[in-house]
C-alpha cells in the first residue's frame, strides 16, 4: 500500500494508489440476486456450493450465541490459483453486543471444482501458448530489422572496423520490447476469467513484489477424502443488500485546506464544547466534547480522516499484503499492528500456527449507513465502528478434515470455511 501522504499543489490532479476501493451500486432486489462471483453488503450470503454451508457455529455471535446478519460479501481469487474463494464478514445485530469479542467475525471459504478448475488450467495453459507464439514472431522480426540493417549499413566483409551496430543510425531495435509476456495493469484485482465482480478481468490479488507464492496450494493432489457432511442451513438475521463496485483508489492533490487570510479562532471551538453553566458554578466541558478533541490530537485518526476525504463514499478498501488504514492509534487492534518497535503483529492461523497472516480488506465507516439504510436510526443495532480489518492466511491454506466432499459424474468438488482475523476499531 502506497503511503498518503498530505498533497499541497497549485492545481488539483489525482494520483493513483496500490489500494482499490469499493462503492455501493445498485441494490439487491428479487430480479436480481448476487452469485459467488459478486461483492455486496447486507442481503443473505451466497455460499460457494448450495449445498455447503459453514459451520454452524462460526456463523453465530461470540458473545451471545445469537444468529448474525451479513455485513460484506466480497469474490476474492487469488492470484495463480484456478479455485473459488471469498470473504464473508458477519456482524451481531443486538445492542448489548456491542463492542464485545467475537460480535463480529470474518470467514474465508475456498471451492475446489475439479472440472471448473481443470478448465481454468487449460485456458490459462492456451493463453501462456499464444504469448509463447507472439513472442517468436517478435524475435524473427528483430532478426529480420537486424539483417535488413546490416545489408543497408554494414561495411565489407572483412574491414577490420565493421561494426553493424555503430553503422546503424537508427541507434537500436525499433521491434524490440523489454518484456513480450507482459500483461496489462490491470483496472481492479477483483475479477477472474468470470469477472466476478462484473467489471474486472483479472484475479482479486496482490502485486508481485509483495504477493506470496500460491502454486502448490493450487497444484497440490486432493486431499484425502474428508468425512462428507452437509452443514446445515442456519436462518440469519440480515441487513437491506446492494452490489458494490470497485476502482482503483485516487488521491486528489489539493491546494491548501482554507484561504490564508482564513484564520479559526480556537477560544470559538472551546465555547462551543462547553457545557451550560451549573447554578454558581463553571462552565464544563461535555463528555462528547472530550472525546471529539482527544480523536482529533490523534495523528493516525487525522491520517484517516485525511485520507478518506479523497473519496468519502467508498464502504470497502482492499490492499491484500498491504496496511490497513487504522482508525485510531489508541486501541487494541492498533497494538496488534504496531507495536514499540513500529512493526506489524498480526496473530497466526490457529490452523495453520507455521504460517502467518497478512491484511486482506476492511469496511469503512459508510458502510453502517448503506447497509442500516431502511432503520431511522443507524447505531439502533449496534453498528458505530470506525473500520473493521480482516488478515487471512498468506498460504491460503484450509486444514483438509474441513473440507465437505462432494461427488458427481466422477467428479469431485471440495468446499471449506475456516474463520480469519477481525478486528473492530470503534467509534
Amino acid at each position: 500500500m502506497s503511503s498518503h501522504d498530505e498533497f499541497s499543489s497549485d492545481e488539483e490532479e489525482e494520483e493513483a494508489s496500490q489500494v482499490f476501493l469499493g462503492y455501493i451500486d445498485a441494490p439487491i432486489d428479487a430480479d436480481e440476486q448476487p452469485t459467488i462471483e459478486d461483492t455486496f453488503l447486507g442481503g443473505e450470503p451466497a455460499w460457494l456450493h448450495p449445498d455447503v454451508a459453514p459451520p454452524a457455529e462460526l456463523l453465530h455471535c461470540g458473545h451471545c450465541t445469537a444468529p448474525m446478519a451479513l455485513y460484506l460479501q466480497a469474490c476474492a481469487p487469488v492470484d495463480g490459483t484456478f479455485y473459488d474463494r471469498s470473504l464473508y464478514v458477519f456482524g451481531c445485530k443486538k445492542g448489548g453486543c456491542r463492542r464485545q469479542k467475537g460480535a463480529v467475525r470474518c470467514l474465508r471459504g475456498i471451492c475446489k471444482d475439479s472440472r471448473k478448475m481443470k478448465a481454468m488450467e487449460t485456458e490459462t495453459q492456451e493463453a501462456t501458448r499464444k504469448l509463447l507464439d507472439e513472442k517468436l514472431k517478435i524475435e524473427e522480426k528483430k532478426k529480420l530489422a537486424f539483417e535488413v540493417t546490416k545489408d543497408l549499413f554494414g561495411k565489407k566483409e572483412g574491414d577490420a572496423s565493421n561494426n553493424v551496430a555503430a553503422a546503424n543510425p537508427f541507434g537500436g531495435n525499433p521491434f524490440a520490447q523489454s518484456n513480450p509476456f507482459s500483461q496489462p495493469e490491470a483496472d481492479t484485482p477483483f475479477g477472474t476469467a468470470a469477472t466476478p465482480f462484473g467489471t474486472a478481468v483479472t484475479p482479486f490479488g496482490t502485486s508481485e513484489a509483495t504477493k506470496p507464492s500460491f502454486s502448490e496450494v493450487a497444484t497440490r493432489a486432493a486431499p484425502p477424502k474428508a468425512k462428507k457432511i452437509i452443514s446445515p442451513k442456519v436462518k440469519l438475521s440480515s441487513f437491506p443488500g446492494s452490489f458494490v463496485y470497485v476502482e482503483a483508489e485516487k488521491l486528489t492533490k489539493v491546494t491548501e485546506a482554507l484561504p490564508a487570510n482564513v484564520k479559526i479562532d480556537s477560544s470559538a471551538l472551546d465555547t462551543a464544547f462547553e457545557a451550560p453553566a451549573a447554578v454558581g458554578g463553571k462552565n464544563t466541558i461535555t463528555p462528547e466534547a472530550q472525546q471529539i478533541a482527544s480523536m482529533m490530537e490523534d495523528k493516525q485518526f487525522q491520517h484517516f480522516t485525511s485520507v478518506v476525504q479523497h473519496n468519502p463514499q467508498q464502504v470497502l478498501r482492499y490492499d491484500m499484503g498491504g496496511k490497513p488504514l487504522l482508525y485510531t492509534s489508541k486501541d487494541d487492534v492498533a497494538r496488534v499492528f504496531v507495536n514499540e518497535n513500529k512493526e506489524f503483529r498480526i496473530p497466526t492461523p490457529g490452523f495453520n500456527p507455521s504460517s502467518q497472516r497478512r491484511f486482506e480488506l476492511q469496511l469503512m465507516p459508510k458502510a453502517i449507513m448503506d447497509l442500516d439504510s431502511a432503520t431511522s436510526d443507524i447505531l439502533a443495532d449496534g453498528m458505530e465502528w470506525g473500520t473493521i480489518i480482516c488478515c487471512t492466511d498468506v498460504e491460503d491454506y484450509i486444514p483438509e478434515d474441513r473440507y465437505t466432499i462432494i461427488e458427481a459424474d466422477g467428479e469431485k468438488i471440495e468446499v471449506a470455511y475456516v474463520e480469519e482475523w477481525c478486528g473492530v476499531q470503534w467509534e
